[in-house]
């Protein structure tokens, strides 16, 4: 079933289990009314509700204002259904990676008596140890860049299980030497968790599933490789996915308000005017004489986020192939032609494709929304896709009845 398929809009209700997708952008906030049904197996987003993000509400890593956000987050809410309230069974929330991190990582244990068959309680004891050996990776990690935290594991998903090298979905009754695979770990500090506790708690949700952007975003992905360039407010992040798997991830301080901040140096004029100003050059409502003037100002800056993509994928894959397909998402208004400054680039670098006569680059959300026949293809490109993935997301989560998902869960939750 692909993922067309699986996921329609419609105009009305349909019976099901309700849920709720969120997207916490750092420019625009998101929420849609959404619905499982299990005869066919299919979602759906019912409708959905946006607003600006409060400006200033996204500081520092691991820091924001939760009184902006989530008030204005329940207002959205609000909006799609007032009866709301203890009718909606789950939420299904993304959020930018500087304040919901994530990361994969390997695990690998050799079994003391390998003719044993496998089961559950093992299994659950692999897990609780590689959770408590990746939690202390991450604090040592972190405190790199930021001192004195504690970290909170917010959830895991298992992405592949090998039983001595061969890939198996659910190892119970097997016998092997070693037990082997990767997890993708979901956490932020404990201070930034006291403020997701607080959203939770408003939701009013049985469950309410927190993972970052970037993850959300793979999900949608067209392929079983490829890249995708998610253009942020304040920076820009980049995954790599091969096999259907996160590979690599890799960010840079360049983001869509860098080119407000130019204005405001270049004119002397506030960041609102500023944008007011990038809007109406995005546009091409500008004389030709300011189209130019303002292309010149935005270079230095454009040419930076050309050459930090370009620093961030040769990190990503120093000694290996990269997929030729590149999806760029994120905010639409960074007054940059992505797709056509970034091919160019790329194709004049030191980089290994896996073909560059091959190489394409898209918009992931224009993607989306040209799938979306009674949605215009110019409106929400680039958010919209993010709510679809997370449906995407909440239809597997329905649909999977394997207790593995349970036991990981139950090792995080030890972990606190």
């Amino acid at each position: 079933m692909t993922q067309d398929d699986s996921i329609q809009k419609e105009d009305s209700r349909a019976s099901g289990e309700l849920f709720l997708v969120l997207d916490l952008g750092v420019d625009i906030l998101q929420a849609g009314l959404a619905t499982y049904n299990k005869q066919d197996e299919k979602a759906a987003i019912l409708k959905y509700e946006q607003d600006l993000t409060p400006q200033d509400s996204f500081q520092k890593d691991f820091c924001f204002d939760e009184q902006k956000i989530f008030s204005t987050l329940i207002a959205l809410i609000s909006k799609l259904d007032a009866g709301l309230k203890n009718k909606v069974s789950h939420c299904f929330l993304a959020a930018p990676a500087s304040y919901l991190a994530g990361r994969v990582f390997n695990f690998n244990f050799q079994r003391q008596d390998p003719q044993t068959a496998i089961d559950l309680r093992e299994l659950e004891n692999v897990f609780i140890k590689t959770t408590f050996q990746i939690k202390d990776k991450i604090k040592e990690d972190i405190k790199q860049r930021i001192s004195g935290v504690s970290i909170h594991l917010v959830d895991g998903h298992l992405l592949n299980l090998k039983i001595d090298g061969y890939p198996v979905s659910n190892p119970e009754d097997l016998t092997g030497q070693q037990i082997a695979g990767q997890i993708f770990y979901i956490y932020t500090t404990e201070d930034c968790w006291q403020h997701w506790q607080k959203l939770i708690e408003l939701l009013h949700c049985r469950e309410v599933f927190l993972m970052p952007r970037f993850w959300s975003l793979l999900q949608t992905l067209p392929v079983d490789r490829g890249i995708i360039i998610d253009v942020g407010y304040q920076q820009t992040e980049i995954s790599l996915k091969r096999q259907n798997l996160l590979v690599g991830q890799s960010s840079f301080n360049i983001g869509s308000v860098s080119f407000d901040y130019v204005l405001t140096e270049a004119l002397g004029i506030g960041l609102s005017e500023a944008r007011e100003i990038k809007s109406r050059y995005l546009a091409y409502s500008l004389s030709n004489q300011a189209q130019n003037r303002f292309t010149e100002i935005f270079k230095p800056v454009r040419q930076s986020w050309l050459r930090g993509v370009v620093v961030a994928l040769q990190g990503l894959s120093p000694n290996a192939i990269l997929p030729e397909k590149i999806f760029i998402t994120g905010s639409d208004d960074s007054p940059i032609d992505l797709i056509g400054d970034l091919k160019n680039v790329l194709l004049t670098e030191k980089l290994s494709f896996l073909d560059k006569n091959r190489l394409t680059i898209e918009s992931l959300g224009a993607r989306v929304a040209t799938q979306d026949k009674e949605q215009d293809a110019s409106q929400n490109k680039g958010q919209k896709v993010v709510l679809s993935s997370l449906c995407q997301i909440a239809l597997s989560f329905f649909k999977n009845t394997s207790p593995i998902a349970r036991i990981l869960k139950k090792s995080i939750k030890l972990a606190h």
